[in-house]
């Protein structure tokens, strides 16, 4: 409930999972679709926290354009350990490389 998400590069940061749900909502409401490569994360636990380090590769379509993109990037996470399980605390996403480009196929 008490959970961070941050795109660095963007300057914005969401707290909470109502902020979080708002967040991803925004960013994506002008998408046809997106599409999110992860690769496995590399994790180091210590006790009851934990980081973890994974890259993503996403691609989309704008709605009612022939524009797409793609990003390249990684999250960089903290960790904890609950009662139900592991939870993000924070989540941090930089990005590297962004492009767009004129979608062709149908």
């Amino acid at each position: 409930p008490d959970g961070v998400w941050e795109i660095a590069s963007w300057g914005k940061t969401f707290d909470g999972q109502a902020a979080i749900r708002e967040g991803l909502f925004s960013l994506t409401a002008s998408t046809e679709y997106v599409i999110q490569q992860n690769s496995p994360a590399m994790i180091t636990i210590d006790g009851d926290s934990a980081t973890a380090t994974s890259v993503i590769c996403e691609n989309g379509k704008q709605a009612d354009s022939d524009e797409a993109f793609q990003a390249l990037g990684y999250y960089v996470d903290e960790l904890v350990r609950t009662a139900e399980g592991w939870r993000f605390k924070r989540r941090r996403f930089e990005l590297a490389s962004m492009r767009t480009y004129r979608f062709t196929g149908s």
